[in-house]
């Protein structure tokens, strides 16, 4: 076979594996499981055990759990624990005691079974979404008016895509990336980005919650972030521009963005919007 035929056949082919080993490969690429037994009742905490496809979860409930009157469910970054945000629900329970704060581990994450994707965190997510009424002794009714998200980078996505599918309003997302496809186009090139699986769209999912009523969106963006740009923040504010604020934080990154605005955090927590 002539060179000017093989060469075309062995870019393809080069191609194709590239394609195959980032698809294979991303899993590794996009999540840091971190396993830890997790917090006890000798933490001042309650255990939530609840069962999704993946396996037995466990989730944390810290502040009030007899029909509280706010709830915030929070979902960490890709290689964050729910351990690391007892801190903050504590100090958030210290102003609101009518607060209960449920800090989440995906599956594979903490103590769950399980591995972590797109697919496997949804349907964890709905999993707790369907079993807290029960356990905080509110309707469903009740607990979407009382419901708020607070996610973190790709807890922000899990966030909004669980906000647009509940029905709830209110998300306040830290370092939150436009669309899952964006960021790998930014990591591997747009060729090989059509290989992504694990599609989070945060400009569809905030679409989605924008038509509700009474809208509450806050965005918080380190403006020194590396690894999720502000841009990416500041371009989902546009998408509604009359019902999403938008915080810059200066000279903040995106790991210790949540250092950085801790205690404004904390205050927007314990008042957030009473239904």
């Amino acid at each position: 076979m002539h060179w000017t035929i093989k060469l075309p056949l062995i870019l393809v082919c080069l191609y194709g594996l590239g394609l195959l080993l980032v698809f294979l490969a991303q899993d590794r690429l996009i999540f840091f499981p971190r396993r830890h037994p997790g917090l006890s009742e000798e933490d001042k905490v309650r255990r939530f055990e609840y069962t999704s496809t993946s396996g037995e979860q466990v989730a944390y409930l810290i502040g009030e759990t007899g029909s509280p009157e706010k709830v915030w469910l929070i979902f960490g970054g890709n290689g964050s624990l729910a351990i690391d945000f007892a801190g903050l629900a504590r100090s958030v329970i210290t102003q609101s005691p009518e607060t209960c704060c449920v800090l989440i581990d995906y599956p594979g994450y903490g103590a769950n079974q399980g591995k972590p994707g797109r697919r496997a965190i949804r349907e964890a997510s709905d999993a707790l979404w369907a079993a807290l009424p029960g356990e905080l002794g509110l309707s469903e009714d009740e607990l979407a008016a009382r419901a708020s998200l607070l996610g973190h980078s790709l807890g922000a996505a899990v966030a909004f895509e669980s906000a647009s599918v509940w029905e709830v309003p209110r998300v306040f997302a830290v370092s939150p990336f436009t669309s899952m496809q964006d960021m790998a186009r930014r990591q591997v090139t747009s060729a090989f980005a059509v290989g992504l699986r694990h599609r989070w769209d945060n400009r569809r999912a905030i679409e989605r919650i924008a038509e509700m009523d009474d809208v509450e969106i806050e965005i918080f963006h380190g403006e020194e972030d590396g690894l999720i740009p502000a841009a990416m923040g500041r371009e989902l504010r546009d998408l509604a521009p009359h019902k999403i604020q938008f915080t810059p934080v200066p000279s903040a990154g995106h790991n210790d963005v949540i250092c950085a605005i801790l205690p404004d955090l904390i205050d927007l927590l314990a008042g957030g919007k009473n239904p």
